[in-house]
């Protein structure tokens, strides 16, 4: 990364690895915007598709609205009614479909492949945004939703996997043109090509700039997997690589500018957790290797995660505690010490909607999902353009100066600095970022203290072996650090 490499020590990385720092500590935002209302998308939806186009407009796709999906197709136009842009209605869809795939292809088309109508389905389309006209197309191979599918080369989509109703399917097919049989009249087909090494779905894939794509992540077998794979195209082979630090579904995987992948939340095992990793695809001979990162301030899952002027990465909504969110954060990946920082709320709660970086430079979110009964918004909200990068505050001088010994067996001191009169609690915390030791309420008098753990919880109860996270928080900010309990 540009600025410093996150690469630079795992423990300075890891630092407020899960989150449990006051906003207060970090209140100023490296970019200033707004929100305001765009037009509403009706029907509403969430599980949709929204597709930036050549011509800037971008296309939204299916979805569903209660427990009924959906076939319309809609048009935003953000040029539109001096910018405030508009809706346009184009022709249903052959298929109903949620959570189904829509990629870009060279010819100027958007093709559509699999979702869920009640059941998978393999249902293929093209449409073509210039005709506003659908055509049907050759379907999967297999039924698949949640999957992904990537765009290749030479006209190539790699479909890849299925929750297939959270078994994970391993595998995988390619759509291509064959010869065209007149002109005007191009030929399509699915064939097979290698099967994954792990059956999985609601994973991401993320084409890597050597061209491999890296799958990471999703439902394999019922519960959530920290493995990762690459697909080479040359040789369609997959590829296992390093696997992430934890299993996780329902994330965001963002391509960095300098080649790295940034791996934010998601589900480990039905709760919301607020850890980030970066993948080095580079490392350990192209095996890669992954890299802890400044959590989130909230655990988030069904969320969405953009990249903004090759710089800040700006994360919106959420499912969490059982309905959508409005809050938003903030990274500028720029920095040495990345943190996260508070973003102005969504003007409603959301998860599962779409977030699409538009040309002039505006974030637009569509639809999401509201609450637990499957209630679907149809508002959109768009920010104001990016008005001013602001140098950011650093943290209060205040930290943890040295946990000794780490890893440890029976007992470990740790020495924590208080530059002010400031009330501040020391807590230990697992990886789901549940409290598992308070070890002083903190008396708020500046000065250096030694602390201990002797590796039980706040009942006395000798914890399990395994990784822990040592939390200081006062108003002036927050650290944490990680520490090893071996037995």
């Amino acid at each position: 990364m540009r600025r410093g490499s996150f690469d630079n020590g795992l423990v300075a990385l890891v630092l407020l690895f899960l989150g449990w720092f006051p906003v207060t500590a970090f209140a100023q935002v490296p970019i200033e915007f707004s929100w305001k209302s765009a037009p509403t998308i009706l029907p509403e939806r969430y599980y949709h598709t929204a597709t930036m186009l050549q011509d800037n407009r971008l296309l939204v796709t299916g979805g569903r609205r209660g427990y009924d999906p959906l076939r319309t197709v809609r048009v935003f136009d953000p040029s539109a009614n001096n910018g405030i842009g508009t809706w346009i209605s184009f022709p249903d869809m052959t298929n109903r479909r949620e959570r189904h795939q829509a990629t870009v292809l060279p010819i100027g088309g958007v093709l559509i492949s699999g979702g869920l109508d009640g059941v998978p389905i393999r249902g293929c389309e093209l449409i073509d945004p210039a005709t506003a006209q659908i055509q049907k197309l050759p379907d999967l191979l297999d039924a698949r939703y949640e999957h992904t599918a990537t765009y290749l080369s030479a006209g190539k989509v790699l479909a890849v996997g299925s929750k297939d109703y959270d078994r994970g399917l391993p595998t995988c097919e390619i759509f291509e043109s064959l010869e065209v049989a007149k002109a005007g009249d191009p030929r399509w087909r699915w064939r097979r090509t290698g099967s994954l090494n792990f059956g999985r779905g609601k994973h991401r894939a993320v084409k890597l700039r050597d061209g491999r794509i890296l799958v990471i992540g999703g439902v394999h077998n019922y519960v959530p997997t920290a493995t990762c794979e690459t697909f080479d195209p040359r040789t369609e082979v997959w590829t296992q690589v390093a696997s992430m630090f934890l299993a996780r579904e329902g994330h965001t995987a963002t391509l960095l500018p300098d080649g790295k992948v940034l791996v934010i939340g998601g589900d480990i095992g039905g709760e919301e957790i607020s850890s980030c990793e970066l993948f080095d695809p580079s490392a350990n001979g192209g095996y890669g290797k992954w890299n802890l990162l400044p959590a989130t301030n909230f655990g988030r899952k069904n969320h969405t995660a953009t990249l903004i002027n090759g710089r800040f990465i700006v994360i919106t909504g959420a499912w969490r505690t059982g309905q959508g969110d409005r809050s938003t954060e903030i990274m500028d990946t720029w920095r040495t010490s990345p943190h996260w920082y508070i973003g102005p709320s969504m003007l409603v709660d959301r998860s599962n909607h779409s977030a699409t970086l538009l040309p002039d430079g505006r974030l637009l979110l569509v639809g999401g999902e509201l609450f637990g009964n499957q209630e679907a918004t149809g508002a959109c909200d768009i920010s104001e353009k990016t008005l001013d990068v602001k140098e950011m505050a650093s943290p209060a001088a205040f930290s943890i100066v040295s946990i000794a010994p780490n890893p440890f067996t029976s007992w470990t001191s740790i020495t924590i600095s208080i530059p002010g009169n400031t009330p501040f609690s020391l807590t230990i915390h697992d990886v789901l970022g549940r409290i598992i030791r308070t070890l002083d309420p903190g008396t708020g008098s500046q000065g250096t203290y030694v602390l201990g753990w002797d590796g039980r919880d706040d009942a006395g109860v000798p914890v399990p072996a395994g990784l822990y996270y040592c939390s200081l928080r006062s108003a002036e900010g927050a650290t944490t650090l990680p520490l090893q309990y071996v037995k």
